[in-house]
């Protein structure tokens, strides 16, 4: 998508940013880990860094702000982001 932006748009490659609620905080996460070379930050919301079935540390070689917002009373993506044993 972002090569399809550049390609098309005048898009600046120094601000190019993921955000999402949710789902889509779980996939900014995603982006600005394994696509830190692309995107300059995210800004995830009630979406945690979770990579399949346990949490993963990013070994990113490239410095990704973060924005990341959460309700401390969310049942349905705990805040502490440990959804597979939640009771």
């Amino acid at each position: 998508m972002v090569e399809y932006l550049v390609a098309n748009t005048c898009l600046d490659l120094n601000r190019v940013f993921s955000s999402g609620f949710s789902n889509g905080g779980f996939m900014s996460h995603r982006l600005g880990c394994q696509m830190g070379d692309v995107f300059s930050a995210i800004g995830p919301h009630a979406g945690v860094k979770s990579y399949g079935n346990t949490f993963q540390s990013c070994n990113s070689t490239f410095p990704v702000a973060v924005m990341h917002t959460h309700g401390s009373a969310d049942t349905t993506i705990p805040f502490n982001g440990n959804i597979l044993t939640r009771a």
